[in-house]
């Protein structure tokens, strides 16, 4: 009986990872759920939501015969995200670069409007 390459040891890891993660996040979805952090339907399908993108990238690369570990492709990508933080950081030094944090408008309402008039009050509703 031949195996594909990797012999049958690494996708038992993979599936008991899986099984793992899919455990927890069920458990702590149940848990959030029974303290009302989470409402009950996503606190159940928790573990769902977390993976079926998992699955769906997996199944992508499986249907294109791409490599998952291309220590290359991760290489690149590494490298890339560490010029941009360099770029980033120089930017900042220059004054160039405003987080995005930084551009959110405050409410320039100073006054609250009466009830029932919030969302015809300029200011608060943003027109300005």
């Amino acid at each position: 009986m031949d195996h594909p390459q990797g012999g049958i040891g690494l996708p038992l890891v993979f599936a008991v990872v899986f099984f793992v993660i899919f455990f927890l996040l069920t458990n702590f979805g149940r848990k959030l759920a029974g303290q009302a952090v989470l409402s009950p339907m996503v606190g159940m399908w928790l573990a769902t939501y977390v993976l079926v993108p998992v699955g769906l990238f997996l199944t992508y690369k499986a249907l294109n015969d791409s490599q998952l570990f291309n220590k290359e492709f991760y290489f690149r990508l590494s490298r890339n995200i560490r010029t941009l933080a360099a770029r980033i950081r120089e930017w900042k030094k220059q004054g160039k670069y405003r987080s995005p944090a930084m551009g959110r408008r405050r409410s320039r309402c100073s006054v609250l409007p009466e009830a029932g008039s919030l969302l015809s009050h300029p200011v608060c509703c943003g027109a300005y």
